[in-house]
């Protein structure tokens, strides 16, 4: 970063750069895995260094005293830091000192690495506020008086005005409206290898819940493996059973925890009814979708669960109404694949798999909701907000700009009365794009940012194109937006009220 350090048997001397020289210097990529906890302090750092600095090898930094990793780029963000999540780290865009804004108060999360780090930052930009002082108690206990008696720098005590809602890393919760108890657990559903398992896992990790899979739990319970308790009792027996262990964990795990079931378990009647019963309570019921390929693909080569009776082909048609009869969310599972068009890549930027899991299972359980920061219910400061419209008939075109178009923007507009699949280009009159492409439509602009999605179906008495008669396809549109996490839906005043009360 441009300093000179000295090393010696017992100490270790550093002395910065000339700011008239250029000052710190970005690191194009630092691996901070032996040294994990130090990227806090690093990532300040970063923040007033010249150019893009890239630190990885720090996931497990995500389930520390709190997700770290979230806090830095929360915090680093009201001092107009602008940084990039990554699947194992995160990459900070340094500014001028000068830039920086003052008079900001930090969250720490009551996470002493946090208010240790921030105090770096704090000693240079004035007025800085370091909230929930005391968690330094943990290894620094004098860490304010040695700030102030040994090295110099002013620190006083200041009276904070009382929180109504907590920053978006921290352990505690945001409450969203619900009739579950607050954090209620999230149930997954879907078919067999659309990755249930491993998306669990990762918004396991993002929240810091415990991740349930119900057939190891059954397998537990049971004393035997899945296959072997079929192959001995027959289906019947085993549907049976499996409902037994989805009411107990309902009812054992209310909240805290992520739920992944089996497959099958929408062949069961009652099994439906129970998902049915907890989704219209508020309960997440999240069904994984992938393309039919892809998981024939997987379960050609898993070998582990009872075959099908009949072809994968047939169990997928039969399950996907009763899967999206059961849920309240779908969450897309497509994130991994290719998007470009016409051989456009994807950005370097691109939010990640985790990324994208971390949003929106921290969105729709209300953990960390996913809001423009001026919008949120403990923002008193009236600052205004900035969208782009985006009016691309596939916002895939708009892959090879989205850095420039998204830069000072707090959230993006979809403008799906403007969609249009590559396959209806050459149709004439009114078209209203399928409810499978409105998905991957959504799907394609999550793969790119991270930032709120204003999701608008105009219609053309309001200088839109969707069709002015056709208010329920506009409703089911609307009502798939609210089911994949999307942050903000324009519904139309002169849409049926009972279908904007249901939406609602």
């Amino acid at each position: 970063m441009g300093c000179v350090v000295v090393q010696s048997e017992t100490e270790t001397t550093v002395t910065g750069p000339d700011p008239k020289a250029g000052g710190l210097k970005g690191i194009e990529e630092v691996d901070m895995e032996e040294m994990t906890d130090a990227f806090l302090t690093a990532s300040v750092l970063a923040a007033v260094a010249k150019g893009k600095t890239r630190i990885v090898g720090i996931a497990n930094q995500r389930v520390k005293e709190c997700n770290r990793i979230r806090a830095m780029i929360d915090e680093l963000a009201k001092f107009g830091v602008e940084t990039v999540e990554l699947d194992d780290g995160l990459e900070i865009i340094g500014r001028p000192l000068s830039e920086l804004k003052q008079g900001v108060s930090v969250h720490c999360y009551d996470d002493h690495r946090v208010a240790m780090a921030f105090s770096v930052l704090g000693a240079v930009v004035p007025g800085t506020i370091i909230e929930e002082k005391r968690c330094v108690e943990k290894t620094w206990p004098n860490w304010w008086d040695d700030l102030e008696n040994k090295i110099g720098l002013k620190v006083e005590g200041v009276q904070l005005e009382p929180q109504t809602s907590e920053a978006s890393a921290s352990a505690s919760h945001s409450e969203a409206p619900q009739k579950h108890e607050p954090s209620p657990s999230v149930i997954l559903i879907g078919m067999r290898g659309t990755g249930k398992t491993t998306v669990g896992n990762m918004a396991a990790t993002a929240l810091s819940w415990p991740c349930i899979d119900a057939d190891a739990f059954f397998e537990s319970k049971h004393a035997t493996p899945v296959r072997e308790f079929v192959l001995k009792h027959g289906w019947a027996a085993f549907r049976s059973a499996e409902v037994d262990v989805l009411k107990e964990l309902i009812r054992e795990k209310p909240k805290g925890h992520i739920l992944s079931l089996g497959g099958g378990v929408v062949e069961s009647p009652e099994a439906r009814e129970v998902l049915k019963g907890y989704a219209r309570e508020g309960g997440p019921v999240v069904h994984i979708v992938r393309p039919l390929e892809d998981v024939i693909a997987y379960l050609d080569a898993e070998t582990s669960r009872p075959a099908y009776d009949e072809s994968v082909g047939d169990v997928f048609r039969r399950r996907e109404p009763w899967f999206e009869e059961c849920a309240n969310y779908v969450f897309d599972n497509t994130f991994d694949a290719e998007g470009g068009v016409e051989g456009t890549e994807v950005p370097t930027r691109s939010a990640g798999t985790f990324g994208e899991v971390q949003r929106f299972f921290g969105h729709v359980t209300g953990e960390r909701p996913n809001l423009a920061e001026n919008l949120e219910s403990n923002d008193k400061t009236g600052s205004r907000s900035y969208f782009l419209s985006l009016t691309y008939p596939d916002v895939r075109q708009a892959y090879p700009h989205i850095e420039a178009l998204t830069e000072g923007v707090d959230a993006l507009e979809l403008r799906v009365d403007l969609l249009k699949s590559p396959r209806d280009y050459e149709k004439f009159g009114d078209g209203i794009p399928s409810r499978a492409y409105v998905q991957q439509q959504v799907s394609a602009l999550r793969r790119v940012s991270s930032l709120p999605i204003v999701f608008t179906v105009r219609t053309k008495a309001q200088g839109g194109a969707f069709p002015d008669d056709k208010p329920k396809e506009a409703v089911e549109l609307l009502r798939l937006a609210l089911q994949m996490g999307v942050e903000y839906v324009d519904v139309e005043i002169g849409l049926p009220e009972k279908d904007v009360k249901e939406l609602k």
